[in-house]
């Protein structure tokens, strides 16, 4: 199970990136460079990096708080959809 606040290295991805980055930076960093490229697709409906991007931000606060500390787990019930995807990206 990956968490929001798992830490990846260049080992564990095989990319080389300075230090360790959770899984919400290293995808805002994807948004940043791909913002206009799909990002995600489901099953007729899309979404571009600058779109999810948008879309699971706002959710980070929310979630922090929530949580507490990072060893606390957040649940999310959602069927497979787009809006998954924002929910485990706002984590």
């Amino acid at each position: 199970m990956l968490r929001g606040d798992s830490k990846l290295t260049s080992e564990s991805h095989g990319a080389r990136h300075p230090g360790e980055m959770t899984i919400s930076q290293l995808f805002e960093a994807q948004a940043q460079v791909r913002q206009e490229q799909v990002a995600l697709k489901y099953p007729d409906e899309k979404l571009t990096f600058k779109e999810l991007n948008q879309q699971a931000k706002p959710a980070w606060p929310s979630f922090a708080k929530a949580r507490g500390n990072a060893d606390v787990m957040v649940a999310i019930c959602l069927d497979r959809s787009l809006e998954m995807v924002v929910a485990i990206l706002g984590c």
